[in-house]
Formats: C-alpha cells, structure tokens, sequence
C-alpha cells in the first residue's frame, strides 16, 4: 500500500505509473498521481508512493546512479 519514506543522497528517480492511482509524497507535499503519470525525483528528495484506493497500482521505478 504505501512504500518508506526514503531519499537517495546519489540517484535520481523516475516513477512510471502503470496501472491505478494514489499519490506521491515529496518533501511532506501530497501530490495525485494515476495511470500514464510520470513522477522525476532529484538527488535528496524526500519521497513516498502510496496507493490509497481499493485497487492495486502498479509503477516502474528507474533509477540512475551519479557519479
């Protein structure tokens, strides 16, 4: 239902949402997020996926590594 609220000090991330909806918590804002979205996240960001609906929501997650 819901990923760590986590960041990556040396990566950036994108969130490819496949599938459903929920949102996406980034630095303590809430932010809608459904089917087709794409979510970047830079280097230090605080970050959360959470599926607050009664079905399932399927992502891809990419990340790169820096450095």
């Amino acid at each position: 239902k819901r990923s760590d609220y986590h960041q990556h000090a040396d990566a950036e991330q994108l969130y490819y949402v496949l599938r459903g909806q929920g949102k996406m918590i980034v630095d303590d804002e809430s932010y809608p997020i459904r089917e087709g979205d794409v979510i970047y996240l830079p280097p230090g960001v605080k970050h959360r996926a959470v599926n607050d609906s009664d079905d399932w929501m399927e992502h891809v997650i990419v990340t790169a590594r820096l450095g």
